[in-house]
């Protein structure tokens, strides 16, 4: 992956030596993986009098931020403490959007294949029902591992700050991981109406609510099929998509899966269904 990524920026960057790419690219992919680290390097440095300017649309400090929000919620105190690393020593590297987007792409690429390798046997939500989704054996939620969406369009009808003026891009995903008995998209979640999709078809998808202005991608009932919308969320990116992804999910979610989405979700909409395991148990 690594070198097919360097010989296509090679193409695009004549200039650029390869190895001074790869140091490059390297480097970018350090950061992105481990937040924690980058809040260490900053102790290596003399703080600053003030933090950085958030407000500041220069291209150095929206790269700083970005990647702040990429390296988890867990250490973003710490990297902005350190904020002026960013400026200071890599202010090269992300302002090379290029390097960039490939060193984002190698990351989430590798985030797919640890979330497939969960489905088999699927151990994806806290239900761990065990079938081999992979080999076409169909779980709880009702789908094996490929996508089934049930529509997709511009959706006016979610809170007001995803709304926008271009609308939502809901997809809503067919199955789901509960069983509530009150369910209000029945037909979709327990009745699995829909069509089953590749990744391509719904990184097309996605692309297609980017083109007609929609605000974000929000993904309904995602949980049970996390594994091949991080698939094809990474092929939308490769052809332009750049807007925020939603998560909009039933709530019943598992912690490990969680961490592994910091670096894909942007926008997370659990319900909020139960204050007590008993209700849950018998509801849902």
């Amino acid at each position: 992956k690594m070198r097919e990524r360097l010989d296509q920026l090679q193409q695009t960057r004549g200039k650029m030596q390869k190895k001074e790419i790869q140091i490059n690219l390297e480097a970018i992919i350090s950061l992105l993986y481990s937040g924690v680290e980058l809040a260490n390097l900053q102790k290596e440095i003399a703080p600053v009098p003030s933090p950085l300017d958030v407000t500041s649309k220069s291209p150095s400090t929206t790269a700083a931020r970005r990647a702040a929000c990429r390296v988890g919620a867990t250490a973003t105190d710490r990297v902005w403490r350190g904020a002026r690393l960013f400026e200071r020593s890599f202010e090269k590297l992300f302002n090379d959007e290029l390097l960039f987007k490939a060193a984002f792409l190698t990351v989430i690429s590798e985030l797919v294949e640890s979330l497939e390798e969960m489905l088999s046997p699927c151990t994806l939500c806290p239900r761990e029902c065990g079938v081999d989704r992979l080999a076409g054996e169909i779980g709880f939620c009702g789908v094996g591992a490929e996508a089934k969406i049930a529509s997709a369009g511009p959706h006016f009808g979610e809170e007001s700050p995803l709304v926008g003026h271009g609308g939502s891009g809901t997809i809503f995903l067919s199955g789901c991981n509960l069983g509530c008995v009150y369910c209000q998209n029945d037909d979709i979640s327990h009745g699995r109406m829909g069509r089953v999709v590749s990744a391509s078809d719904l990184a097309n998808t996605m692309l297609s609510l980017q083109s007609r202005g929609c605000q974000n991608i929000n993904f309904v009932t995602p949980t049970h099929q996390t594994p091949v919308i991080v698939k094809a969320i990474v092929g939308a990116m490769k052809e332009g998509l750049d807007l925020p992804i939603v998560f909009n999910c039933g709530g019943y979610e598992k912690l490990e899966v969680v961490q592994k989405l910091q670096s894909i979700v942007d926008i997370y909409m659990p319900d909020l269904k139960y204050a007590t395991d008993s209700f849950g148990d018998k509801y849902s």
